[in-house]
Parts: C-alpha cells; structure tokens; sequence
C-alpha cells in the first residue's frame, strides 16, 4: 500500500474525531458543556453521582455548587471498592484497567481506565495523530521507535490490570497488522525486567532498521538511548554482523522467540555502523538513522534541559509535543512543531472535545473560568472532570494561556503545582521526602535539626540535599545520609525510583550545614517582614540556583562546594 494511500485510509477512519475537534474549534464552551453533561448523565446512578445529585444539575454552576475541587486522596476510597471488583461506585462502567502513577503520599495512585474515558482518551490521541501524519508524511518511509511501559504489572484484589496507558496504546497498535508493521519494537520487549538487557535489546532491533519517527513520552528517555546507544555501539555491531544478542541470557525465553526471526545476520549493516562509529569516535542517533523525519516528545515544564541536548543527537529534525496528557487525561493538542536544532514549546489548543476542564488562576486563586475566561500571559491550575471518575479534581498541574486560536486557548505546562517537583517525570512531593527523611532519621537515631532538598541540573539532573544536624556530626556522614535518602525517596516514589534505576536522574549528594544556619535565616527573613507565625521553610525546592549560601562544613561528591549549598524557600500563608 503507498504512502500517499495510507495517508488517506487513516484519515478516512478519522474522520469522525476530526469533525468532532473541528466542531469544538468553533464553539469550545459548548463542546465542553456537552461533554460535562455526558458524563453527569451516564454516571447519575452511581454511588458518588447519587450522594452529590448528578440528576438535578441543569448548569455549570449547579455543578460547582454541587462539589467542591478535591484532591485525589477524596476519590481514594470509592476507588478502593473499583479496585476489589465493584461497579457503579464512581462510574457505571467498570475500569477495564488501572492507570498507575506516583501520588502524593508514598503509594502510587490508581487512576480508573474506563471504556468511556479510554475513548475520551483515544480519540484525542488520533486527533493529535492525524495531525502529526499530514504534517509530517515521510515518517511512513520507515519504521517508528517508542519505548512505554508494560499496561499489566499486576491485578487488583478484584482481578483488574494495573500498569501504564501507554503500554495498552501501544498493543493496541500492534494488534492491527497495517499498524504493526511500522512498529519497531515487539511489545514484549518492553516487559523486560532487566533495565539493561530490555535497552540492549531495543537499541539491537531499532538500530538494524531504518527509523523514521521516534515517538517517547520522556525526552529524558530519548538522552537516555542515545547514551546508550553510544555506549552499547560495539557490541550492537558485533550481534548485527553475526546475528546474535549479547543479553539472550537475560532476556525471558519467549522474548528472545519472538525477536530471533529479526536477528538475521546484516554485515553490511554492521560495518555501516561501525564506519560511523570510527568517523566520529561515538556514535549518534543522526549517524545510523539519517532517514529521521520527526521526533515525538514532550517539550513543556522541565523538558527544556534535556531538548538542548537533541541538536547534537538528531541535527536539524522536526520536532512535536505530545500536548499536555497525564495518566489522568488527554488535555491540549499541539498544532504547530519546532525542530530539534531550535526546541520550543508552541503548547496546543484545548482539547474541548475530550474532557471537560475547569482553570483556577495561579497563583493568585479565585474564581474557576471555562475556557473563554482565559487571558494570554496568564498561568492557571487545571481541574479536571473526566469519564475516569475523577469530578472535578485537582491534578496540580499549572498551565500558561500562550495563545487563542480562533476561541480555542493555546495551553502549555509549566509545571506541577505546589509542593511537588518533576524533573524527568518522578513527581517527588515535599510529603514523601518529609517521610524519607523520618525514616531515615529514626532508622539510623540520627539527630537532624532541619533540612531542605533541590534539583541540581547537571548533565545527569540530581536531588541536592542540605541538612542541619541538631548535634556535631563526624566527616562523611554526608555521603551516608546521600545514600540513605536515595533509597528511603525510592521506596516512597516508585517513578523516581525508575528514573534512578534507569540513569535519568543522578545520586543524591548532601551537604551538612552549621548548626544554627536555618535559624539564623529564619530570623533575617522576620527582619524583613515575615510573620513569625506565617513563615515556613519548605523542604522541597525545584532549583538549586534559587536557595541561598549556607556555611557548609562538608559534603559528599563534587557537590561540596558554594553553589550546592541550599537556600530554603519560603511558603508564607495567606492572611
């Protein structure tokens, strides 16, 4: 089938999310009420649409008055019933599965993937698609290459699947032979347990193909591979030449069945690779995949430190934002790209069509607005009422208006919300490093005054620790107190956990600071106007560049020095 031919079936299948996207272009204030009402109407009879009267809302306002904006903890118990098997508590569907991601608190949050909202879901998805392939066409003269991970990590108590939406889209995909054949990566690859054998095998099967679209959430991960790929290179060009797998062992037997028939011995690739390889002296994605016609990324909040790495990976490549989704939803559709030698974030329009979003200003508060109410240059934090259960709930994302396109507001993510902080997507909370550093502290009846933790953006991003000990502390307890938190944060955080395992982010190095030092700061921010009893010292910062110089007496790595000494921020409560 030609190009030009795929082209047009896909968008022949699409045509009727596309009409609905172009219908919600044009009235998006209406589109949003349709689908507010949708799901007030098919979720009436349910436990929670009964206890807060689904069926008497007429309005918008009704439907305000009716609830209040809740954190996910308020939904945690009725999800606690979905999860042992019971249906019409949140919604009249049963989730087909769980989507899991890091919450607030040291267990992981399990967010119902209904068929209802996985259509919500979806359908935005193929909008964003369709864009994405009449923009960019020659991304079907090769294979595309993504990495997600496993849909089903386990079962509730109630037999339903738990793991990641982006593991079910992309067996989705496989499961359709026209799709499947563009796909890179066989989906049982991405279930390897073994970080390194599971990255060796992708990087083995990607780099015998010719890629055309790399589609990665993350564009940490993207690094990742390509760090990877350079340091894999000559034993990727030894099992291409021979046909074999370096990590067979490591790999589980019917992974390596299903990947052998695509092992066949490619000497001319291999030497292909390894010309580049001895050119350069490191091999790069932009020197076996030339054919490169698009990268897929995030390119919002923090991803910037890692897109100014892509013009020495890829060259000069287009390059689109996913738009601004979480396990939660699928909440903007970016509609213009950038490239990978200039990245930016254009942000996407509103998905109208899709759920039905409510913006609170930032920082400021007030009053929620639709859509319409918007101003540009403004930021706003993002509540969401989606077929998924979740009424009106606070993702504690804050969005910048970029734009209006038509009546559509162009929307970006900036970055998590209060007291949580998201370098590569761990979303570590100020709560679970407060508990890391409790247990911590007890389990080794260390004395520890105060402390404050930071990101520091390295080549490899770390968490920076500065502690204040209640009692003098002997040298090198810095680097135990490092490694201790790493472990007790990865305990508490299973993404950050990942993005550790994985190389995405560093070791923690921690400082320890004279004794007296917070107080001492605490008593110049009273000189300056702080009231006393107003004033609290967040332990949880998103920069290190933003804290101020402690003395510091000593500390663990190379991170002994000025500039990795913590400032604390302040959170003074409003009057």
């Amino acid at each position: 089938m030609s190009h030009r031919l795929l082209r047009g079936v896909f968008n022949f299948m699409t045509r009727d999310v596309w009409r609905e996207f172009q219908d919600a272009c044009r009235d998006p204030v209406a589109a949003q009420k349709r689908r507010l009402f949708t799901i007030l109407r098919r979720n009436a009879d349910t436990d929670f649409g009964r206890e807060h009267s689904f069926a008497s809302i007429r309005s918008v306002e009704d439907f305000r008055s009716a609830l209040p904006i809740r954190e996910f903890s308020a939904f945690e118990k009725y999800i606690e019933r979905m999860r042992r098997g019971k249906a019409g508590v949140l919604t009249a569907d049963l989730p087909e599965m769980f989507a899991t991601t890091s919450g607030t608190t040291d267990r992981p949050k399990f967010i119902p993937v209904t068929p209802s909202f996985y259509a919500e879901f979806y359908n935005t998805q193929k909008v964003w698609s369709r864009i994405n392939l009449n923009a960019h066409p020659a991304i079907l003269r090769g294979k595309f290459l993504s990495l997600v991970s496993p849909w089903e990590e386990g079962r509730t108590e109630g037999g339903i699947p738990y793991g990641a939406i982006s593991g079910r889209n992309y067996r989705n995909h496989a499961s359709i032979p026209v799709q499947r054949n563009f796909l890179a990566i066989p989906y049982s690859v991405f279930c390897v347990r073994d970080f390194d054998a599971k990255y060796y095998a992708i990087l083995l099967l990607a780099a015998r193909q010719s890629i055309s679209l790399i589609s990665i959430l993350n564009p940490s991960t993207i690094v990742l591979l390509a760090r990877k790929l350079n340091e894999y290179a000559p034993y990727l060009v030894k099992d291409i030449r021979d046909g074999g797998i370096k990590v067979e062992k490591d790999l589980p037997p019917e992974v390596v069945e299903e990947i052998r028939p695509r092992l066949r011995p490619q000497p001319r690739r291999a030497k292909e690779i390894e010309d580049a390889l001895e050119r350069k002296g490191e091999l790069l994605p932009r020197d076996i995949w030339p054919e490169m016609a698009l990268v897929n990324t995030w390119t919002g909040g923090a991803s910037g430190f890692y897109l100014k790495q892509f013009a020495r990976l890829f060259g000069d490549v287009p390059l689109r934002d996913f738009g601004y989704n979480a396990s939660e939803g699928y909440m903007s559709i970016p509609c213009r790209g950038t490239t990978t030698a200039h990245p930016e974030d254009k942000g996407g329009v509103l998905a109208a069509a899709g759920h039905f979003v409510e913006f609170v200003p930032y920082p400021q508060g007030g009053e929620p607005l639709l859509c319409d109410g918007l101003e540009v240059g403004r930021q706003y934090r993002v509540i969401l009422t989606a077929s998924n259960g979740l009424y009106r709930y606070d993702i504690n994302d804050v969005v910048e208006v970029l734009a209006f396109d038509g009546g559509v507001p162009v929307i970006a993510f900036k970055h998590r919300g209060s007291g949580v902080v998201s370098v590569t997507g761990e979303k570590v909370t100020e709560s679970q490093v407060t508990l890391a550093f409790r247990r911590l502290r007890d389990r080794l009846d260390l004395n520890i005054e105060d402390f404050i933790v930071g990101v520091r953006y390295e080549e490899t991003p770390l968490y920076a620790v500065a502690v204040e000990p209640g009692v003098n502390v002997r040298e090198g307890v810095s680097e135990l107190l490092a490694r201790e938190f790493d472990e007790e944060l990865k305990k508490a955080n299973m993404e950050y956990r990942a993005k550790r395992d994985s190389g995405r982010l560093a070791a923690p190095r921690a400082n320890i600071l004279r004794r007296g030092a917070m107080t001492e700061y605490r008593k110049r921010r009273i000189g300056e106007g702080t009231h006393d009893a107003q004033m609290k010292v967040l332990h949880l910062v998103r920069d290190s560049r933003l804290f101020e110089q402690f003395d510091t007496l000593h500390g663990s790595g190379a991170s002994a020095d000025a500039q990795s000494s913590p400032r604390p921020a302040t959170r003074t409560k409003r009057a």
